[in-house]
């Protein structure tokens, strides 16, 4: 069953969203299993295969819905009061977004940690893969494209 949640930015627009409590379907249990396999180096919580929220409902409402539109991810950035800050700067509590190759949001995150022992610091994140369960990997260790991200922070 599908249904919206009554989801607001801080400056009180609505929020489009989806809380999907349909079970999901059998091959997208396995596919949970194979990104498990093909991602031994993060740590995947335990956590169940579920449409009840993605990775922008992890990121931005409290695991409680998806949130689908890149549009409505640019609009909580913009009228939450996020600012973009550079890979340098980024700390635990950061967010960071994946940019796909047409410029729209197709991933995000919190950022739970940083390697500073490297060249270039490196983040942790945590973060929701599709309908599968709850991984903290590091940035690129995921199955989404990362040439392209932005780092956030509220600070307000």
């Amino acid at each position: 069953m599908q249904v919206s949640l009554n989801l607001h930015t801080r400056q009180q627009s609505q929020i489009d969203n989806i809380h999907d409590t349909d079970a999901p379907m059998p091959g997208e249990l396995l596919e949970a299993q194979d990104l498990k396999g093909r991602f031994l180096g993060a740590t995947h919580r335990p956590t169940a295969v579920s449409y009840t929220y993605n990775c922008h409902g992890l990121t931005f409402g409290s695991r409680r819905t998806q949130i689908v539109d890149p549009a409505e991810v640019r609009k909580i950035l913009t009228q939450d009061a996020y600012h973009k800050i550079t890979s340098a700067d980024i700390l635990p509590g950061d967010i960071v977004v994946y940019i796909g190759p047409d410029g729209d949001i197709e991933h995000s995150g919190v950022v739970v940690d940083v390697d500073k022992s490297a060249l270039v610091p490196t983040p942790k994140v945590l973060s929701k893969w599709g309908v599968a369960h709850e991984v903290v990997h590091f940035l690129r260790d995921c199955p989404y494209v990362s040439t392209n991200v932005e780092y956030y922070r509220v600070t307000a």
